[in-house]
């Protein structure tokens, strides 16, 4: 189904991040960029299995820092941090025969102070095929 005759980019939440959805977009040539979510188990594990390996080796992969901020929302602290892991060679970053394509790995980690300054982390994840 093509939405557009212009080049574009699939986004979408989790719910979509299935193995058709994700190789119909791949078969077709087009790029696609989708979380990963935590009732994902398995796609998840290899995801943060992949991104903390790989991020070690640095042999055929680039591992950058996006983007870090700090903000006050509300009464308060957040800081934020984004990573991007990429494949060099084209290959895919995880081992897994039903996703051959993902080409980068995007963490996201969110740091939030509470009111007794007890600081909760959250991660997420996202995959692209380029």
């Amino acid at each position: 189904m093509e939405f557009s005759d212009k080049p574009f980019l699939y986004t979408f939440d989790a719910l979509n991040t299935q193995v058709e959805s994700l190789n119909g977009i791949e078969a077709k040539g087009k790029r696609y960029l989708a979380k990963v979510k935590g009732n994902q188990k398995t796609l998840l594990k290899q995801v943060r299995q992949a991104f903390e390996e790989e991020s070690v080796k640095e042999n055929n992969t680039i591992l950058e820092e996006k983007d870090k901020r700090e903000s006050i929302e509300g009464n308060k602290w957040v800081k934020r941090e984004t990573f991007v892991l990429s494949s060099k060679n084209d290959e895919s970053l995880i081992d897994n025969s039903s996703f051959r394509h993902i080409k980068s790995i995007i963490k996201q980690v969110k740091y939030i102070s509470d009111n007794e300054g007890k600081i909760k982390v959250k991660e997420q994840y996202l995959i692209a095929n380029f």
